[in-house]
């Protein structure tokens, strides 16, 4: 399987990455939260997890404080976070 998308970590805030328009978002769990270049705009929080090596589970997924899933679309400057789920009585 051949994959086309390509991710490269950065502490710009940019979404132009050499010349090619992209997506930048912040990705990450509280704590450990880096920005992501990404080229083209047709990302899902799954394909952004995936490609940023973050594992989900057991995790709560929320892009800019509110819940997602692995479908929800990512746009450029969202903040797409990991929270671990809270386990009550």
């Amino acid at each position: 399987m051949t994959n086309d998308r390509t991710v490269t970590a950065s502490t710009k805030m940019n979404s132009t990455a050499n010349g090619v328009s992209g997506t930048t978002i912040s990705v990450g769990v509280p704590g450990n939260i880096r920005t992501l270049n990404l080229e083209g705009s047709d990302w899902t929080a799954g394909d952004v997890l995936k490609y940023a090596e973050l594992e989900h589970s057991g995790y709560e997924i929320r892009i800019n404080g509110s819940p997602a899933r692995l479908d929800s679309l990512i746009r450029n400057s969202d903040n797409l976070l990991l929270f671990r789920k809270l386990v009550g009585n």
